[in-house]
């Protein structure tokens, strides 16, 4: 992950793929599908989205995004951040939630 530039994930159907997840994390951008959960996990800020089987929208989204650097870190950035934020507000109370109940019982 640390190698690449960007993110491709070209799908005809996916949920929330953990691999999209973790790219963000790492802070790359992300070219994917416009399928299942992955419009909710990508916005403009921080990748482009393609139609599902389309070859040429794929490409020039690569290339795009190839020929710009700049662009490339600003999306990536965004997805990390959005990775933090979605993990600080819905993933680390739920975590919490859980080792409370194990450690009290359900009060």
């Amino acid at each position: 992950m640390h190698d690449l530039d960007v993110f491709v994930m070209p799908s005809f159907t996916e949920g929330t793929p953990n691999s999209i997840v973790e790219a963000m994390a790492n802070g790359k951008p992300i070219i994917a599908s416009d399928v299942g959960g992955i419009p909710d996990m990508i916005d403009h800020d921080s990748g482009i989205l393609v139609p599902p089987g389309d070859s040429g929208a794929l490409g020039q989204a690569i290339t795009h995004l190839l020929e710009r650097a700049t662009l490339r870190e600003r999306m990536g950035q965004a997805g990390k951040r959005r990775v933090v934020e979605f993990l600080a507000s819905s993933i680390v109370p739920k975590i919490e939630s859980v080792y409370r109940n194990l450690a009290y019982g359900n009060e």
